[in-house]
């Protein structure tokens, strides 16, 4: 077993989000890359044949069950958006 990599983080500011962009920034990565929803990380991981693991945000994954919520009231999305952060009151 190898020794563990340390963690790391980088923010790279670019003109747009399109998959270009995001290619020409990740030109020689491999690893984890934590992401929100948007298509074109997805993009990028495919085309990289698993080098580029992806590690969606859970925000953006809570946004979707508190949606879901306020539509349908359902009790296991309720749940699930407060335990991943709360309700809003406590946000404020």
């Amino acid at each position: 077993m190898g020794r563990p990599r340390a963690a790391g983080g980088c923010y790279v500011f670019a003109d747009g989000r399109g998959t270009d962009e995001i290619a020409g920034q990740l030109t020689d990565f491999s690893s984890i890359l934590q992401v929100d929803g948007y298509a074109a990380y997805k993009a990028l991981a495919r085309n990289r044949g698993g080098a580029i693991q992806l590690a969606f945000c859970l925000a953006h994954a809570r946004r979707k069950f508190v949606e879901v919520y306020k539509t349908t009231q359902s009790p296991v999305s309720g749940v699930r958006s407060h335990v991943w952060g709360g309700d809003q009151r406590r946000r404020a």
